[in-house]
Protein backbone atom coordinates (compact mmCIF):
# COMPACT_ATOMS: atom_id res chain seq x y z
CA UNK A 1 0.00 0.00 0.00
CA UNK A 2 2.84 2.08 -0.35
CA UNK A 3 2.67 5.53 -2.11
CA UNK A 4 -0.82 5.11 -2.78
CA UNK A 5 -2.86 8.31 -3.45
CA UNK A 6 -6.39 9.10 -2.68
CA UNK A 7 -8.54 11.82 -4.65
CA UNK A 8 -11.27 13.13 -3.41
CA UNK A 9 -13.76 15.22 -5.97
CA UNK A 10 -16.52 16.88 -5.31
CA UNK A 11 -19.38 17.10 -8.10
CA UNK A 12 -20.84 20.61 -8.62
CA UNK A 13 -24.39 20.80 -9.92
CA UNK A 14 -24.83 20.23 -13.41
CA UNK A 15 -22.25 17.90 -13.71
CA UNK A 16 -22.65 14.24 -14.59
CA UNK A 17 -20.99 11.64 -12.82
CA UNK A 18 -20.25 9.66 -15.90
CA UNK A 19 -18.67 12.94 -17.46
CA UNK A 20 -15.87 13.85 -14.73
CA UNK A 21 -15.31 9.94 -14.93
CA UNK A 22 -14.75 9.76 -18.67
CA UNK A 23 -12.74 12.79 -18.62
CA UNK A 24 -10.77 11.58 -15.59
CA UNK A 25 -10.05 8.68 -17.30
CA UNK A 26 -9.37 9.83 -20.48
CA UNK A 27 -6.49 11.48 -18.70
CA UNK A 28 -4.91 8.50 -16.80
CA UNK A 29 -5.33 6.28 -19.63
CA UNK A 30 -2.45 4.65 -19.94
CA UNK A 31 -3.05 3.26 -16.47
CA UNK A 32 -5.13 0.07 -16.94
CA UNK A 33 -6.82 -2.06 -15.53
CA UNK A 34 -9.46 0.48 -13.99
CA UNK A 35 -12.26 -0.97 -11.53
CA UNK A 36 -14.99 1.20 -10.46
CA UNK A 37 -16.80 0.89 -7.68
CA UNK A 38 -21.07 1.40 -7.79
CA UNK A 39 -24.27 0.45 -6.63
CA UNK A 40 -25.90 -0.37 -9.84
CA UNK A 41 -22.84 -1.70 -12.46
CA UNK A 42 -25.96 -2.14 -15.23
CA UNK A 43 -26.89 1.36 -15.26
CA UNK A 44 -23.36 3.18 -15.00
CA UNK A 45 -21.93 1.05 -17.64
CA UNK A 46 -23.31 2.29 -21.00
CA UNK A 47 -23.87 6.01 -19.63
CA UNK A 48 -19.84 5.69 -18.92
CA UNK A 49 -19.22 4.17 -22.20
CA UNK A 50 -21.27 6.84 -23.86
CA UNK A 51 -19.61 9.87 -22.09
CA UNK A 52 -16.46 7.64 -23.42
CA UNK A 53 -17.32 8.04 -26.76
CA UNK A 54 -18.08 11.49 -26.67
CA UNK A 55 -14.50 12.20 -25.55
CA UNK A 56 -13.38 9.73 -28.78
CA UNK A 57 -15.21 12.26 -30.58
CA UNK A 58 -13.92 15.42 -29.65
CA UNK A 59 -10.78 14.15 -30.57
CA UNK A 60 -11.70 12.75 -34.04
CA UNK A 61 -13.27 16.54 -34.25
CA UNK A 62 -9.62 17.68 -33.00
CA UNK A 63 -8.02 15.32 -35.51
CA UNK A 64 -10.33 16.77 -38.55
CA UNK A 65 -9.09 19.90 -38.17
CA UNK A 66 -5.22 19.80 -37.26
CA UNK A 67 -2.95 20.17 -39.85
CA UNK A 68 0.35 18.75 -38.34
CA UNK A 69 0.85 15.29 -39.47
CA UNK A 70 2.82 14.32 -36.40
CA UNK A 71 -0.49 15.53 -34.26
CA UNK A 72 -2.95 13.78 -36.63
CA UNK A 73 -0.69 10.06 -36.20
CA UNK A 74 -0.80 10.83 -31.99
CA UNK A 75 -4.23 11.42 -32.47
CA UNK A 76 -4.96 8.33 -34.40
CA UNK A 77 -3.06 6.21 -32.16
CA UNK A 78 -4.95 7.70 -28.89
CA UNK A 79 -8.68 7.50 -30.50
CA UNK A 80 -7.55 3.55 -32.24
CA UNK A 81 -6.86 3.03 -27.87
CA UNK A 82 -9.86 4.45 -26.85
CA UNK A 83 -12.28 2.67 -28.96
CA UNK A 84 -10.58 -0.51 -28.32
CA UNK A 85 -10.83 -0.25 -24.74
CA UNK A 86 -13.19 -2.51 -23.29
CA UNK A 87 -16.31 -1.51 -20.04
CA UNK A 88 -17.50 -4.98 -18.29
CA UNK A 89 -19.69 -5.61 -15.44
CA UNK A 90 -17.97 -8.95 -15.05
CA UNK A 91 -15.35 -9.57 -12.71
CA UNK A 92 -14.02 -12.74 -13.75
CA UNK A 93 -13.00 -12.51 -17.11
CA UNK A 94 -9.56 -10.95 -17.13
CA UNK A 95 -9.38 -8.27 -20.16
CA UNK A 96 -6.29 -6.78 -19.53
CA UNK A 97 -6.69 -2.86 -20.44
CA UNK A 98 -9.93 -3.05 -19.57
CA UNK A 99 -12.82 -0.99 -17.30
CA UNK A 100 -14.52 -3.29 -14.63
CA UNK A 101 -17.30 -2.00 -12.83
CA UNK A 102 -18.62 -3.69 -10.22
CA UNK A 103 -20.96 -3.27 -6.60
CA UNK A 104 -18.62 -3.18 -3.54
CA UNK A 105 -19.53 -6.57 -2.52
CA UNK A 106 -18.18 -7.69 -5.85
CA UNK A 107 -15.23 -6.00 -5.12
CA UNK A 108 -14.70 -7.23 -1.77
CA UNK A 109 -14.72 -10.66 -3.31
CA UNK A 110 -12.72 -10.36 -6.47
CA UNK A 111 -10.00 -8.51 -3.93
CA UNK A 112 -10.39 -11.43 -1.78
CA UNK A 113 -9.49 -13.96 -4.87
CA UNK A 114 -7.04 -11.66 -6.67
CA UNK A 115 -9.01 -11.41 -9.63
CA UNK A 116 -9.51 -8.56 -11.91
CA UNK A 117 -8.55 -6.00 -8.94
CA UNK A 118 -5.16 -7.04 -7.92
CA UNK A 119 -2.82 -5.09 -10.20
CA UNK A 120 -4.86 -1.74 -10.97
CA UNK A 121 -3.64 1.69 -11.21
CA UNK A 122 -7.10 3.64 -10.33
CA UNK A 123 -10.43 2.68 -8.49
CA UNK A 124 -13.12 4.65 -8.84
CA UNK A 125 -15.41 4.71 -5.61
CA UNK A 126 -19.29 6.48 -6.73
CA UNK A 127 -20.80 4.55 -3.89
CA UNK A 128 -19.94 4.75 0.08
CA UNK A 129 -17.23 2.51 0.90
CA UNK A 130 -16.75 0.77 4.56
CA UNK A 131 -12.96 1.57 5.94
CA UNK A 132 -12.76 -2.25 5.46
CA UNK A 133 -13.04 -2.18 2.11
CA UNK A 134 -11.17 0.43 1.14
CA UNK A 135 -8.14 -0.96 2.68
CA UNK A 136 -8.09 -4.21 0.96
CA UNK A 137 -8.50 -1.72 -2.39
CA UNK A 138 -5.52 0.02 -1.72
CA UNK A 139 -3.59 -2.85 -0.97
CA UNK A 140 -4.63 -4.17 -4.90
CA UNK A 141 -3.38 -0.98 -6.02
CA UNK A 142 -0.41 -1.19 -7.99
CA UNK A 143 2.74 1.24 -6.42
CA UNK A 144 1.99 5.09 -7.04
CA UNK A 145 -1.67 4.04 -7.92
CA UNK A 146 -4.51 5.87 -7.32
CA UNK A 147 -8.27 5.76 -5.44
CA UNK A 148 -10.73 8.29 -6.33
CA UNK A 149 -13.99 8.99 -4.25
CA UNK A 150 -16.48 10.82 -5.44
CA UNK A 151 -18.74 13.28 -2.86
CA UNK A 152 -21.74 14.56 -3.97
CA UNK A 153 -23.11 17.87 -3.31
CA UNK A 154 -26.11 17.12 -0.80
CA UNK A 155 -24.93 13.92 0.62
Amino acid sequence: MANVFVERRQLSDGVALTWDMAHHLYMRQNNWPVVVLADNPQVLLPALRKQWLKVVGKLRKEYSSTLSQARKRRLLSVIGHMEALRFTVRSEVPLGEAVYILTPAEAQVTAVRLGAIRGSQTIYATCPVNAGLESSLMDCLKHHGLLVEYDFVGD
